[in-house]
């Protein structure tokens, strides 16, 4: 094989590998978040895929009449079931100081798909 042949392979070895890692990028939403993040770094983000709100639009669950709160971006809240969707309400309501909210209240919203 001559000295071109050898660039050649070597050449498209290389593009393979790189196109396939920005595929995959790409399609990784929390891989990529990483980038957004680092770009917008006083926004806080969506708890499952991690996309800053300057980003991605909440999604808003009111669990009283002008209560609500958004641990999902709207991608992600229509992408989960209840079930999947409920440790974020959880972990979000954790993170809150006291006094907090009834947990009940919030859980009964997300079950009945707020």
């Amino acid at each position: 094989m001559g000295k071109k042949n050898v660039l050649l392979v070597i050449s498209l070895v290389i593009f393979f590998i790189s196109s396939t890692f920005c595929v995959f990028v790409l399609s990784n939403r929390r891989l990529y978040s990483v980038f957004y993040r680092l770009a917008h770094p006083s926004y806080s983000s969506c708890r499952h895929c991690g996309m800053p709100w300057s980003n991605v639009e909440g999604h808003s669950t009111y669990y009283t009449e002008g209560r609500g709160c958004f641990p999902l971006c709207e991608d992600c809240w229509s992408s989960l079931t209840i079930e999947e969707r409920l440790p974020y309400y959880k972990q979000l309501w954790s993170s809150w100081p006291i006094p907090k909210p009834d947990w009940n209240l919030i859980e009964k919203a997300v079950k009945e798909g707020k």
